[in-house]
């Protein structure tokens, strides 16, 4: 039960961190055009790990509401499980790790 409400909370709250970055933040030296402004900010990390995270706590509140870790006749994962599991150890885990040790060696020096 906690896990579920830890998940859903941390989905809104990326939710609410991307809404804001997006349309709510004005860059001074960020395009004048909207689309622009948008698509100028997808070349900075922070960005993509923002994105990444939210999807992957959606992906986990989805494999919370589908029950249980194993399903079917011949006990395989739920879909969302799997694609979450996936996503967790090929995306989101090296992308928050270098962008930690990217910010930490280049604030420290």
């Amino acid at each position: 039960m906690i896990a579920k409400a830890v998940h859903l909370l941390l989905a809104v709250t990326w939710t609410a961190v991307i809404y804001y970055d997006f349309f709510v933040l004005k860059y001074p030296h960020g395009p004048a055009d909207k689309l622009a402004n948008l698509m100028w900010r997808f070349r900075f990390l922070t960005v993509w790990n923002m994105l990444l995270q939210c999807i992957y706590f959606y992906l986990s509140v989805g494999s919370d509401l589908c029950g249980k870790e194993t399903g079917g006749e011949k006990g395989e994962k739920c879909w969302m499980l799997r694609a979450r599991d996936t996503l967790f150890t090929a995306v989101v885990y090296p992308l928050g790790t270098v962008r930690e040790v990217a910010l930490c060696t280049c604030v420290c020096e």
